[in-house]
């Protein structure tokens, strides 16, 4: 009876204690869960705009690298990337051509940049895809 008396209050403040951790631990994990939907909130949002800018720049900067009859792989794959019917390998070629033309090239420099920055984009998501 003695010991019941001693153990008792011991095993009252651990449990106590124990359920204080773990309201601790759920309000903690309830915080974070809210800061990730705003943080994909931000993201969705990011993405849209950034969808917006290519759909306006796209046919414009495509149109300034395109060299037809020089170069009419490249012009092809220019067009199938506009299209988004472009697959892996061909976005991957594609970036080849434009990276090797853009060591040569003295104006539309900028073209080529912006059309590669879009192109790994592209090459991203289709990676994803996969």
């Amino acid at each position: 009876m003695e010991a019941l008396k001693i153990i008792l209050p011991i095993v009252s403040s651990l449990f106590i204690f124990g359920i204080g951790l773990l309201l601790q631990y759920f309000t903690i994990i309830l915080k974070i869960k809210e800061e990730m939907g705003g943080i994909n909130v931000k993201v969705s949002t990011l993405e849209t705009k950034m969808e917006l800018f290519w759909r306006c720049m796209e046919n414009k900067v495509v149109d300034m690298i395109k060299t037809f009859p020089t170069n009419i792989k490249k012009d092809v794959l220019l067009d199938k990337m506009l299209t988004r019917d472009l697959i892996l390998e061909e976005a991957v070629l594609l970036k080849t051509i434009l990276e090797g033309e853009l060591k040569t090239v003295e104006k539309n420099a900028i073209g080529y940049i912006l059309v590669l920055s879009r192109l790994e984009q592209v090459i991203v998501d289709l990676k994803v895809r996969k």
